[in-house]
């Protein structure tokens, strides 16, 4: 007699994994998607990014809602993961000037080095 506490409470661990398996599948697939995706539009820089990162996006949604248990959670959860998203946006859009005005190569860095060198 199997004297274990799943054993006693009837818990039937098949069902318990069942969405597991089916999260870890689909992740499974559509990471199979991305990879033919990405072969597909290599040559289109624009719609390999956005693409690749839309089919990131809904990987990142499955595991939050099955891994981390979203899907069980209250919905004041989702006020805290509202502003976080702001912020992550506002931070990327912050650091975006700073990225879009390095120079380039073969360009002077700013304009006391051009007058130094008289160009």
């Amino acid at each position: 007699m199997n004297h274990a506490p799943d054993a006693v409470a009837g818990v039937d661990h098949d069902e318990h994994r069942s969405p597991y398996l089916r999260a870890w599948a689909a992740l499974a697939v559509l990471t199979l998607v991305e990879y033919f995706y990405a072969s597909i539009f290599r040559d289109v820089l624009g719609v390999l990014v956005i693409g690749l990162v839309f089919w990131a996006a809904v990987k990142a949604g499955l595991v939050g809602w099955f891994f981390m248990h979203l899907n069980q959670e209250r919905a004041w959860v989702y006020l805290l993961i509202g502003p976080a998203c702001l912020l992550a946006v506002l931070l990327v859009l912050a650091v975006y000037p700073d990225v879009a005005m390095q120079p380039v190569d073969g360009e002077a860095p700013n304009a006391a080095q051009a007058l130094k060198t008289g160009s």
